[in-house]
């Protein structure tokens, strides 16, 4: 889709590239053959995501609205892998006639988990942001991400309105919007990265350069296949439903699993359950800010080991020391006693010293 706009004659290295990035998120890694395989691995990753969580929690002392942000998040897309809903076509993956399990619960539900992972990135930009001014006075540190929030939430609207109109324009809109937000999570870090290097740990580095590789990966994503399909879904779309009666539909699901019905969910569940839950739950458990978990391993494990190579090397040199001196006593003791036993004394007599000997 994207590539038919691009001359390949006026920019051919531009073109190439789409071409071979296309190619790459064009992997059909659930075909028509093995798509049975889709739905447990989704539940798979749920399964694994929901015990991942406890035991982050489990170790978690103090709790903040970071960590609150997470557990909704990754609560709300394990159920949605395990119950998949497509809002646009109104199918379910798993029969189940209840209103928990309607399309309208699904995308309500995912709505406000959206929500808590964008306000995640608001978190944690803001907080290194905050403490770059305080802790190095460095001026000018803002942060552009801190507008994500809303930026999502009127995403949010537009995939209400792709809902109940079941038109896919409004999709594309929405995910083009995730594109943006990501853009400018992605500025903030570059900004941390460049401009305030040297002041940052070797922590704190790496996870920039993390998010600036997976923010473009993710982009490239919507520009390659997502946001494709979904154009492509519209232009075929020759009706539009009324939001009225689409509420109505959006309360009931038709079963099918079918490929063709859930190809254009495939990936985008996929990336859902694996690394937004896993960018997550590492922003909310690991504190990567100024005090970030090498930091914390340094001062207790890796500090106490230091501590007791200091202390080991203190005691060999005492103890060397020592060695040396006792051998130097021990050297001169034994230089006496030679000189005792080569001197020569009158026969009968002793030296002064073994005046306790007899002489007779």
């Amino acid at each position: 889709m994207v590539l038919s706009y691009i001359n390949k004659e006026h920019l051919p290295y531009t073109h190439n590239v789409l071409s071979f990035l296309a190619e790459v998120f064009q992997i059909e890694l659930f075909g028509i053959d093995n798509f049975h395989l889709w739905h447990p691995t989704l539940c798979a990753f749920a399964a694994f995501n929901i015990l991942l969580l406890t035991y982050l929690v489990g170790r978690h002392q103090k709790f903040t609205l970071l960590q609150v942000c997470c557990v909704v998040y990754t609560l709300v897309t394990s159920y949605r892998a395990v119950f998949p809903r497509d809002v646009l076509y109104k199918t379910c993956y798993v029969e189940i006639e209840h209103i928990m399990f309607s399309p309208i619960a699904d995308r309500s539900l995912a709505a406000f988990a959206e929500l808590c992972f964008s306000m995640q990135q608001v978190l944690w930009t803001k907080k290194i942001a905050d403490q770059l001014k305080a802790k190095f006075e460095v001026p000018g540190v803002e942060n552009v991400a801190k507008n994500v929030f809303y930026v999502i939430f009127f995403a949010q609207i537009l995939c209400f309105c792709g809902v109940f109109t079941s038109y896919p324009l409004f999709h594309a809109l929405e995910n083009s919007l995730w594109g943006v937000c990501t853009g400018l999570v992605m500025l903030d870090a570059s900004f941390f990265y460049y401009t305030l290097r040297p002041k940052l740990h070797l922590d704190v580095k790496w996870f920039l350069k993390f998010v600036f590789i997976i923010g473009t990966a993710f982009i490239m994503f919507l520009v390659t296949h997502d946001i494709p399909n979904w154009i492509n879904l519209a232009f075929e779309t020759t009706i539009v439903t009324p939001p009225n009666i689409g509420f109505q539909n959006s309360l009931t699901c038709t079963f099918t699993q079918e490929y063709k019905d859930w190809a254009h969910n495939i990936y985008w569940l996929l990336m859902y359950n694996s690394v937004a839950i896993w960018s997550s739950m590492y922003i909310a458990f690991f504190d990567l800010q100024l005090g970030g978990l090498t930091r914390k391993l340094s001062q207790t494990g890796l500090g106490d080991l230091s501590n007791l190579s200091n202390t080991l090397k203190l005691n060999l040199a005492h103890n060397f020391d020592q060695l040396h001196t006792d051998f130097k006593k021990v050297t001169n003791d034994f230089e006496k006693f030679s000189e005792l036993l080569t001197s020569k004394t009158p026969e009968g007599t002793a030296p002064a010293k073994w005046g306790y000997l007899k002489t007779d």
